[in-house]
């Protein structure tokens, strides 16, 4: 997951990913106060990588959950429905 910081004055995004990556699992709840914490940063707003459109959107205020139905919607698209211990993908 990627995160970013906004600050005023900028238009830079700072990537924040290393700092928080290694403390989110899924099923977590994140909130902008919960990446102010892990940071020590206070920026303007924060931005993310939505996983299934790949564009950087807004951080919601709200927060979210980090699921994981993206890796279990490859895994499902990876198993083969083919019953022949020979086959191969």
């Amino acid at each position: 997951m990627w995160i970013g910081a906004v600050f005023p004055d900028s238009d830079t995004v700072v990537d924040c990913t290393n700092m928080v990556d290694k403390t989110i699992t899924y099923g977590m709840f994140v909130s902008t106060d919960w990446l102010e914490f892990a940071t020590g940063y206070a920026p303007q707003s924060w931005k993310y990588l939505d996983s299934k459109s790949l564009e950087e959107k807004d951080f919601p205020s709200s927060g979210f959950i980090i699921d994981d139905s993206d890796s279990e919607e490859l895994e499902n698209a990876s198993i083969s429905t083919n019953s022949d211990p020979d086959h191969i993908e």
